[in-house]
């Protein structure tokens, strides 16, 4: 298996080269940043599973990573966000950034399992208010680095969510999330899309630099290895059940 020279992702992302071919060294189509991922693929005990997340890549865990972080980041912003009268406008001028695949139904689900599994403590499958206003965004959760903040959303939040309910369901998480898509990537065009880019670039070499054990710049076929058993063990953790 090839080495992985993570210290070249950022320059070929920048400037719009990226693919399978010139990261990893295996054959494939171009991907975008979206798509960027070891090519190597699931375990097994993985792929045995029935639910489609576990026939994920590990960049799902990546990129759902970064959007939850942009949901707790987005709550210093706007504690009381108005999602319902926001509107995802499509790009169809090949924006290497594909936002709008935070919202297919494997990430979907996987972002769900992540904020339940941190804060329904009583494990009922439902959060309570105060399980709702608890919770932390931990990096580690999906394999990234970084340190865990909390998200200051109120109970105004909650109760919208929740729509009257005892508590929020799975289904109301998912739909929350879609829902604050609109209002994120206005917040991300603000900034620009190629400094977003560039943060995303940079928080993938973290991992991959995490993985680099002998500190050569690059990881060798033993390290890409341990790269994904690890990303497949996070990735079984958050979506048994």
């Amino acid at each position: 298996m090839p080495s992985i020279f993570y210290s070249q992702v950022r320059k070929l992302l920048t400037l719009g080269f990226a693919s399978t071919t010139l990261l990893f060294g295996c054959r494939g189509p171009q991907k975008t940043v979206e798509e960027l991922a070891p090519a190597t693929t699931v375990s097994s005990e993985l792929t045995s599973q029935k639910n489609s997340e576990a026939r994920m890549a590990p960049d799902e865990i990546f990129f759902a990573g970064q959007y939850l972080k942009l949901i707790a980041q987005y709550s210093h912003k706007d504690s009381l966000p108005n999602w319902s009268e926001a509107s995802l406008k499509s790009r169809e001028d090949g924006a290497v950034f594909d936002f709008t695949a935070n919202f297919n139904p494997d990430r979907l689900e996987l972002m769900t399992q992540v904020i339940l599994q941190a804060s329904d403590s009583d494990g009922d499958g439902l959060l309570s208010e105060s399980e709702f206003l608890s919770f932390r965004w931990d990096p580690q959760a999906t394999g990234a680095l970084g340190t865990s903040q909390s998200w200051n959303y109120g109970k105004e939040v909650y109760q919208k969510i929740a729509a009257g309910e005892a508590g929020v369901t799975a289904t109301q998480l998912r739909q929350w999330l879609v829902a604050m898509g609109p209002l994120l990537k206005h917040d991300l065009d603000l900034q620009g899309e190629h400094s977003y880019r560039l943060a995303l670039v940079r928080a993938w070499e973290a991992v991959l630099a995490g993985h680099d054990l002998n500190h050569d710049g690059r990881l060798d076929s033993a390290e890409q290895k341990l790269l994904t058993q690890e990303r497949s063990k996070t990735l079984l953790k958050l979506t048994r059940e």
